[in-house]
Parts: structure tokens; sequence; C-alpha cells
């Protein structure tokens, strides 16, 4: 069996994707001898009613540079639902195990998905309920990364896909069209990987 080292990355950070607005990810380079998956996250962060989802594009180039060979790689890419995200405000500092909330309806779902939009972007996270306190806290299965104020915003609809992009081809990227008139999305897009193989 082939020996092989195991390799994970940040491609596009988590960022806020206006209303009707497109968010074009980095290139990412495909090794020669094995394919990448991709990982990527899309939430809700508004309250507003997101009238038809966002467009989640993959695009394969099999050239290593310009920009006239991108490809799908899967025909009409992928699409999150619609709808109203439940909206709570995080009141007081949290970390840990501990995300104090104004309310919890709407994120009463054991092993839901939410989303904390911190204030600084970058510093936004998902995670999991494990239980809750009504109207006081959420007990995420896994501790917070980081540190939240009461300046966060903590909402409940999270889509993820894992993509897998064959080793032909060269490049790869991810497009993300934000088809609503008034909502806003966050983004963020990882890269899993073998090196190294022998």
């Amino acid at each position: 069996m082939a020996d092989f080292t195991k390799d994970g990355a940040q491609v596009d950070e988590w960022a806020q994707i206006a209303a009707a607005g497109t968010r074009i990810g980095a290139d990412i380079a495909i090794p020669d001898d094995i394919g990448v998956l991709l990982e990527i996250t899309l939430a809700h962060d508004s309250a507003n009613a997101h009238a038809n989802g966002a467009l989640v594009m993959v695009e394969v180039s099999s050239n290593t540079t310009g920009d006239e060979d991108w490809s799908e790689l899967i025909p009409g890419g992928y699409r999150s639902d619609g709808g109203t995200a439940a909206l709570a405000n995080v009141d007081q500092e949290s970390s840990g195990t501990s995300l104090y909330v104004d309310v919890t309806s709407g994120f009463i779902t054991k092993f839901l998905r939410f989303f904390v939009k911190d204030a600084t972007i970058a510093n936004s996270e998902i995670g999991r309920i494990e239980s809750w306190n009504q109207d006081d806290a959420i007990y995420p299965v896994d501790s917070l990364t980081n540190t939240h104020q009461n300046t966060a915003d903590v909402f409940n609809k999270v889509f993820q896909w894992i993509v897998k992009v064959p080793k032909e081809f060269r490049r790869a990227r991810v497009i993300i069209w934000n088809d609503d008139a008034d909502c806003t999305i966050c983004t963020r897009t990882r890269k899993a990987l073998a090196t190294d193989i022998e």
C-alpha cells in the first residue's frame, strides 16, 4: 500500500457576499498524482427571507494559466435552500463550550449546524448543537474555536458540500452567486489532499 501524507488548508477564508453578489475563489493547483477534495461551507447571515438560495459552482481547468479553459465540474452546480434563518444575538462573551444568546428559538434541535458571525468575519465559525438552555445558551458538541463578544450573531442555516476534483485537471476554483436581492451570505472553502505519495 502506498504511503502518503494528508494535508489540508484554507483556500477562501470566511467572507461575506453581498445581496446579488458573486465571489470568485482563489485558483487551486491540483497535484499530478492525486486529486483534491474541496470542503465548501455556506451560511445565511441575514434574518431576511432568502428567496432563491445561492448557486455554488466548482470550475476546473486543464490549463495551468489563462481563463478561457474553465469548465463546470458538476453541470448546474449546487444550490442552497432559501427560506429565513433564525437569528440569535450573542449577549455576553462566549468561548469554550458555552455560546450565550438572547433567544434559542430556531436552535433547539440536537446536532443542528449553526453559524457564528463574528464582527471580524474571518473569526466566524460553524458548530453543531449538543444541547441548550432556553433563551440563555447554546452548548455545542465541540468547543468554540474563537471567543465571541456581544457583537456576534448566530444563524441556523448552514450548507456544506464535499467535492472531489480529479487529478487529471490542473486547476480548480469555487464560484458562488448569492441569488437574492436583500440577503447576504458568508462562505468559506478548504481543501484536503494527499501529498508525498511513495
